[in-house]
């Protein structure tokens, strides 16, 4: 799983999108954009 949420989160910053996919303890994965 970490695996591909590193490739995602690569994959977004080369497109040069402000999303991002950020690391919630205890939860899982949120999405979310950058302000």
């Amino acid at each position: 799983m970490d695996t591909h949420v590193s490739n995602l989160r690569r994959k977004l910053s080369e497109l040069g999108s402000s999303a991002a996919i950020q690391t919630v303890y205890g939860i899982g994965y949120r999405f979310g954009v950058e302000a």
